[in-house]
């Protein structure tokens, strides 16, 4: 997050992906590689109570499925 708010600003282009602590436990797969995420994009990701630690802006996408887009 901070690398990307240094180079475009403030974070409005990041999204919050759900279940971010499975992506991060599949890293060394998808690190310096395109990927292809299927979900629904909501423009609220959580309500308004909820903390959610890999909340990287309001809007997210809830995946179905995140691979690579080459094997």
């Amino acid at each position: 997050m901070e690398a990307i708010r240094s180079r475009r600003g403030d974070g409005e282009s990041v999204l919050t992906l759900s279940e971010g602590d499975r992506v991060l436990q599949r890293r060394a797969d998808l690190n310096h590689r395109f990927v292809i995420v299927t979900g629904t994009f909501k423009r609220v990701f959580n309500e308004q109570d909820v903390l959610d630690l890999y909340q990287c802006n309001d809007a997210g996408i809830e995946q179905d499925s995140v691979r690579r887009a080459h094997p």
